[in-house]
């Protein structure tokens, strides 16, 4: 993990109790070699970077803040709870509430 040549979406993500995967709806992420984490929904196409030392604890997103929602739900160091092939499940804090998501390849 991750799979350079594979299309990956966002199949849950929850904010709390609050569940908001569909916000993710149309969007496709691929972790590129180069370090760059490419999000795409039609012609729209945004670059951020990711890092990982093996997918073993840390998984660490940024993409620009003015990028706003539901791309930059993403940005943070998250904690890799799943480390299987596909899925793959991440989990943070913030402000105290517990953030999570989980990614397949499509």
């Amino acid at each position: 993990f991750p799979s350079h040549d594979n299309a990956w979406v966002v199949t849950n993500y929850t904010e709390g109790n609050l569940e908001i995967t569909s916000e993710f709806s149309g969007w496709e992420h691929f972790f590129l070699n180069n370090g760059v984490f490419e999000s795409r929904r039609g012609t729209t196409i945004v670059q951020g970077t990711w890092t990982s030392t093996n997918f073993s604890s840390d998984f660490i997103v940024s993409h620009p803040t003015s990028i706003g929602a539901p791309i930059s739900n993403l940005n943070g160091t998250w904690q890799v709870v799943n480390r299987t092939a596909t899925p793959a499940t991440f989990r943070r804090t913030a402000s105290g509430v517990t953030l999570q998501y989980t990614l397949a390849i499509k």
